[in-house]
């Protein structure tokens, strides 16, 4: 787990976990955010910047991340690494 410490996601709790799954990984990024400003902190995080935000770049990481492990695996299985 970690915390953002700055810009407008400052104090964002931010939790990677990983479960094994057949001869996969799931991977699932939770993001708890909730915005001290007075009267609409919590809508404009529930409904602008979660949404619009954290989860498009959250989408971007797990895709590169996905990309990478998937290439990695075709570069061992082509040099006849077993693990």
């Amino acid at each position: 787990m970690f915390r953002h410490t700055a810009g407008i996601t400052r104090g964002m709790v931010v939790e990677w976990r990983f479960a094994s799954r057949g001869s996969g990984v799931d991977v699932q990024i939770i993001h708890d955010l909730i915005m001290r400003w007075p009267l609409i902190g919590r809508l404009v995080s529930d409904l602008i910047v979660g949404p619009v935000f954290i989860d498009h770049i959250a989408r971007r990481t797990l895709e590169a991340a996905k990309a990478h492990a998937e290439a990695s695996t075709r570069v061992q299985a082509s040099e006849g690494v077993v693990q």
